[in-house]
């Protein structure tokens, strides 16, 4: 197993050089500037564009000397402690912690001096300009003004079951101690900040038992907490606040009041928030999502009148949203000087983008369209109106999960490629929009890392990932595959990982890691599925339908499946099996967590005489008491005592052998999913193993014991490959 470990991610990353770049941009876009892994330690380099030209960022020699002298000890020249994050082009100045203190050096004079960093209290919302802080004050929000050094209560009403700021797991969070910052977008200008109050009463709470002894009180401790859950008759409901910080005042704004039943709408990360603000600050855009994600809706509301509207809604019977999957990118956004709006919708059948009027609510035309689907909307150019865009399936015989970027005009037209390589592309764009950086691979090839203009001409050539000491640790690409589902008809794609000590003329026991959303990786990727492959197995990872990257149709045809399509894995296997001689499908493991430990376990439910081995951690099994908006997106409202629902019901036709994991203090996958399902087995009379884990909460494959556990269960169940 130690071998096998040197394969996680964490271990194998320090084998990959320049796998993935952070790069960083001046001013002015003239130029960037990235940190290079070398064998011997970094470089940092700076490239001048468009000409593409490479130096280094400074004498790498001289500022080694001057953090020497300031921390009096000997710094390596390969190794310098810099905080990327702060370092000051115009100024030549970057901040490094030595020994746990803090110095500010300069390569303008190549001198440093001891400093305090600045940093933002993880409890605060900051406002853009560093003057306002959002707090939480037990259930009310306070807003310090630091230049003043006040503090303001902005809302003096909040209690238990209706409160300001925060999810439905806010009163969980204050009885266990917990201080999160308030979920707020801020106006670019520092003025207004956007945030809701939610209110709960008679929700459905559940518990939690903490059973971490303190020197106060030893005895084991109820934690109560609400908690919707599938089918419930109330859930959380949202109102739109705005904070006006100048004037130190906060509005409740006349909406129509909105479920949140889980993570606030609202946060500082804007790809994934669903409000924002207009450049000018003079209006904020949000997105209200109905119950089951059946109907989303675009408001308004302009802060000099406080009046707040309804601009367009869509509706669909499965699901609808800004984008196709639950943690994709908001897809959906506004244009301020043409008032207008890109709309994300998969009406006919994929996923596209369309121009509606903001003024009106009315579509002024569709922006893409054909049988292929739009990824993430990366950059709009106001100026000559064209939307930059990643999308899969339209390049003719290349892998559909490959991401392209594209761009088409506001005005209409056809999209054009910008990103040509057949390949995965990883796109992130220069802050004003002159370039962008493409990191683009297979799952069999080498990162490699460009910087292209605007019409996706390469100005410079960063970093091709090294490999090579990773590939002399035996480390092997993982194969990429394309078979039928079960329908026969329909392709998916996946990835066969290997052993490091993998020889053809053996058979090899299969383990299929499952998830139903995404899984299969379309690019290179460090995975802890390399690590069990190591074993001694043949690990296989697809994409059956029902996960999303595709069609509407292939997303929906999971809907109302709490696992998705199980049979396209069998099937897939099977195919993949008459192929391929080494899989020995007389051999079979299968292993999820979280939704992916519920499709674990339906699978050797399910099939008990094809998965003869299943290790299922933290999973949904039973829907009925998961959480509302996961569990309403997945199997839908139409009938939550559906056997679709749960896999308690079907425990009875356990024939293999059955590990099950779950945290013990997992506030997002109550525990009671795994004990309901153990107790269901134990009533059937079935023998199974159970792991709880004290005090861990959602992260049960992060654990060393439970990882140990995992392996050995395969190892002794699955065995050894085995002549062919």
């Amino acid at each position: 197993m130690q071998r096998a470990e040197t394969l996680l991610p964490a271990s194998a990353g320090k084998l990959a050089l320049n796998e993935t770049l952070r790069v960083h941009w001046a001013e002015d876009e003239g130029s960037l500037w990235y940190r290079r892994e070398t064998r011997s330690g970094q470089d940092y380099i700076r490239v001048v564009l468009p000409e593409g030209i490479r130096e280094p960022l400074f004498d790498h020699d001289r500022l080694a000397e001057a953090l020497s002298r300031a921390a009096d000890r000997d710094i390596d020249p390969k190794s310098l402690a810099l905080a990327e994050d702060s370092v000051n082009l115009s100024h030549q100045t970057v901040e490094a912690t030595v020994g746990g203190a803090h110095f500010n050096c300069s390569w303008a004079a190549y001198e440093c001096r001891t400093t305090e960093l600045a940093t933002t209290p993880r409890s605060a919302s900051r406002s853009p300009d560093g003057q306002y802080n959002l707090v939480h004050d037990g259930y009310n929000l306070l807003l310090e003004d630091r230049a003043n050094d006040r503090s303001i209560s902005l809302t003096e009403d909040g209690s238990h079951d209706r409160y300001y700021g925060a999810d439905v797991f806010l009163e969980r969070d204050i009885a266990l101690g917990l201080n999160r910052a308030p979920s707020v977008v801020w106006s670019p200008d520092s003025r207004w900040a956007a945030t809701i109050r939610l209110t709960v009463t008679d929700v459905g709470r559940t518990s939690i038992l903490n059973t971490e002894a303190t020197v106060e009180d030893p005895r084991p401790q109820a934690v109560s907490f609400r908690y919707p859950m599938l089918g419930d008759a109330t859930l959380p409901a949202a109102e739109l606040v705005l904070v006006d910080a100048s004037a130190g005042k906060a509005s409740v704004i006349a909406s129509e009041p909105w479920p949140v039943p889980s993570s606030a709408p609202f946060s500082e990360d804007l790809k994934a928030s669903l409000g924002w603000w207009s450049t000018d600050g003079s209006t904020f855009f949000w997105l209200q999502k109905g119950r089951g994600n059946h109907t989303m809706s675009l408001w308004a509301v302009d802060t000099k009148t406080a009046k707040s509207r309804k601009i367009l809604t869509e509706n669909s019977q499965t699901r609808v949203g800004p984008q196709q999957g639950f943690i994709d990118p908001r897809n959906t956004l506004t244009l301020d000087k043409t008032d207008e709006s890109i709309w994300f919708s998969e009406r006919d059948g994929w996923g596209h983008l369309y121009l509606y009027d903001v003024r009106s609510g009315t579509l002024k035309r569709r922006l893409t369209q054909g049988p292929w689907l739009v990824r993430e909307v990366i950059h709009v150019d106001t100026e000559r109106r064209f939307v930059y865009f990643t999308a899969g399936g339209r390049e003719v015989d290349r892998n559909p999960y490959y991401r392209h970027l594209y761009r088409t005009s506001l005005d209409g037209g056809q999209p054009e490629l910008l990103t040509a390589e057949d390949a995965d592309h990883t796109i992130e764009m220069s802050p004003r929009g002159r370039y962008f950086v493409d990191t683009f691979s297979r799952i069999d090839t080498a990162p490699k890392t460009v910087v292209r203009d605007m019409r996706g001409r390469i100005v410079a050539e960063l970093e091709t990932a090294d490999l090579t000491a990773l590939k002399q640790a035996g480390w092997r690409f993982p194969e990429p595959f394309t078979t039928l589902a079960a329908d026969g008809k329909t392709s998916i794609f996946g990835a066969l990982f290997y052993p490091r000590a993998y020889h053809p003329e053996r058979k090899y026991a299969v383990i299929d890691d499952i998830y139903p959303l995404t899984r299969a990786p379309a690019h290179f990727r460090l995975d802890a599925v390399q690590a069990l492959a190591d074993l001694g197995f043949i690990v296989v990872v697809l994409d059956a339908r029902g996960t999303t990257g595709r069609s509407k149709a292939f997303h929906d045809a999971g809907y109302g499946l709490m696992a998705g399509h199980l049979d396209d894995h069998v099937a897939a296997l099977r195919n993949l099996g008459a192929d391929r001689p080494e899989l020995d499908l007389d051999r079979v493991g299968i292993i999820g967590h979280s939704w992916g430990g519920a499709a674990a376990a339906r699978g050797i439910l399910s099939y008990p005489d094809f998965f003869d081995v299943a290790v299922a951690s933290s999973g949904t099994h039973d829907m009925r008491i998961a959480q509302s908006w996961f569990a309403e997106s997945v199997v839908g409202l139409s009938d939550p005592n559906s056997g679709e629902a749960t896999n308690l019901e079907i425990a009875d036709r356990l024939k293999g052998k059955l590990l099950l994991a779950h945290g013990g203090a997992d506030y997002w996958t109550h525990p009671a999913h795994t004990m309901r399902l153990a107790q269901s087995l134990l009533a059937q009379g079935k023998d199974f193993d159970l792991i709880i884990l004290p005090g861990r909460k959602h992260n049960v494959p992060s654990s060393p014991h439970f990882r140990r556990r995992a392996w050995d269960y395969f190892l002794r169940h699955l065995g050894p490959p085995r002549p062919q």
